[in-house]
């Protein structure tokens, strides 16, 4: 819960300690009644400054108008101490609740595609924003040929329909398989949140045999050369096919054969052999998450002299070519007492030809690290050559001992298909002794009150005695 707060009176604020005591339903971190904050800078008038207070939500809080006390203890320009109450009221609008529907299909056969369709329906009161549902299968021949969808707000009762299609290889046996369903959406209090699920879709043989066509291949990469592309073509017939001609159309696709022949000529085919086609090819930049079928056309004679043509379609999978580095990393102060607050700011650049998707980038440490809402910062899509500022703080706990400590930067980021990848980087800060630092209490709570280090007290005292000396020196003269 976040007040701007603007200063009217012609006087001066300072040492600003806010209390906000919650209605019941809310709760503060700890399962507490009341939240404090502070603002430490100097208040003038005409000026603005912001308080924040996390707060949870129960589950059984009503819909409805909260009452709030604020109250401020503030020292004016005569150091005298005051104190204001404020008294507002806030509504609580309601919550989502997302469920996901399959609409279709529940068959789907071997060597083909087939739309599936998925229904997100927001049965909450509260919209969700910024819904990104990620599709993936760890079947091998079951691919989702589209795996990425994303709409700006799911309004409560509304329902955003996915139509992604599925392929399924000839080389799947019968029989039910999974595909996972994960959807990623923020709330209307701006918090990530995640609903994995999976859907069951069923594989068949169809019914004549006919050719299957194996994609064998490593990762893939756009922007790349890669010599990993094999194409299997088995003969699931009965019988011998002859004057088998195969022909590879890699017309209209992103990808360029350097190697390898696009037009194969057979005298004959055994039933269950299989032919293998490798190929070197060239991956265009702009190919990066995405699946591309590849024609490829099968024309045979049967025993009897019939002949036949079978079109196929060999799916491989192009890896996008993300490389986020982080540059220009500033750790401010490097040096901390106890209970300081470090910030740390830089850039993400993502030196690949693919964009970089739900990058988020935050600090995480061992003690005496202490995780502070600033240290986590999402900084969404990275476009290729694109530059990303971030800042993060956290802060030092009260009671930590002096000495050197380290926490890590930490970038995680999705490619295309939903895999998660992570770049770190370690930062070193030093937590040394509080300089002359007492004890007050002021409004109720302990204040740190600092006094001049030592050696500027000799400092300045060697001064008073030489003033002294000057002073009584030129008396004698006189």
């Amino acid at each position: 819960l976040i007040f701007f707060l603007y200063f009217l009176s012609k006087t001066e604020m300072s040492n600003i300690v806010a209390e906000l005591k919650l209605p019941e339903g809310l709760k503060n971190t700890t399962g507490g009644e009341t939240v404090k904050a502070r603002y430490l800078n100097r208040a003038r008038s005409g000026d603005t400054f912001n308080l924040v207070f996390p707060i949870q939500i129960l589950d059984e809080a009503d819909l409805r108008e909260y009452r709030f006390r604020l109250t401020l203890e503030y020292t004016n320009h005569w150091l005298a101490r005051k104190t204001t109450t404020i008294v507002f009221e806030a509504p609580l609008l309601g919550r989502e609740d997302i469920e996901v529907k399959k609409e279709g299909p529940e068959i789907i056969e071997a060597g083909s595609s087939s739309e599936l369709l998925l229904g997100v329906l927001n049965k909450g009161t509260a919209p969700v924003f910024d819904v990104k549902v990620f599709l993936s299968s760890q079947v091998n021949g079951i691919i989702p040929l589209d795996s990425f969808f994303e709409t700006p707000v799911i309004a409560p009762g509304q329902e955003f329909i996915v139509k992604a299609k599925i392929f399924a290889s000839q080389g799947v046996t019968e029989g039910t398989y999974p595909v996972n369903v994960r959807i990623d959406y923020a709330t209307a209090a701006s918090r990530s949140r995640s609903k994995d699920l999976t859907i069951g879709i069923k594989i068949v043989k169809p019914l004549t045999p006919g050719f299957s066509i194996k994609v064998q291949e490593n990762r893939i990469i756009a922007g790349q050369i890669s010599e990993s592309l094999k194409i299997s073509i088995t003969n699931l017939n009965s019988y011998t096919a002859r004057d088998v001609r195969i022909v590879f159309s890699f017309a209209n696709l992103p990808i360029t054969p350097v190697e390898g022949n696009q037009v194969l000529y057979l005298e004959s085919i055994e039933p269950e052999s299989t032919l293998e086609a490798s190929f070197k090819i060239a991956v265009s930049p702009n190919a990066g998450d995405s699946v591309y079928l590849i024609p490829v056309s099968v024309r045979y004679k049967t025993p009897a002299g019939v002949e036949k043509v079978e079109n196929l379609e060999a799916p491989i999978v192009i890896y996008g070519n993300i490389k986020l580095n982080l540059r220009n990393i500033q750790v401010s102060p490097v040096r901390v007492s106890p209970g300081e607050v470090i910030d740390i700011a830089g850039d993400i650049i993502n030196m690949g030809v693919t964009s970089a998707k739900a990058v988020d980038a935050l600090v995480i440490g061992e003690p005496p690290y202490v995780e502070l809402p600033e240290s986590r910062n999402f900084v969404g899509e990275i476009s290729p050559s694109q530059v990303s500022t971030f800042t993060l703080s956290f802060k030092v706990d009260e009671n930590a001992k002096p000495g050197r400590y380290s926490a890590t930067l930490l970038v995680k980021y999705m490619n295309g298909f939903g895999e998660e990848f992570e770049t770190t980087k370690e930062i070193q800060y030093v937590v040394v002794e509080s300089a002359g630092v007492t004890l007050e209490t002021m409004g109720g709570e302990e204040v740190k009150r600092s006094s001049l280090p030592i050696p500027l007290l000799i400092v300045f005292a060697l001064a008073v005695v030489a003033v002294v000396a000057v002073v009584i020196k030129r008396a004698r003269r006189k």
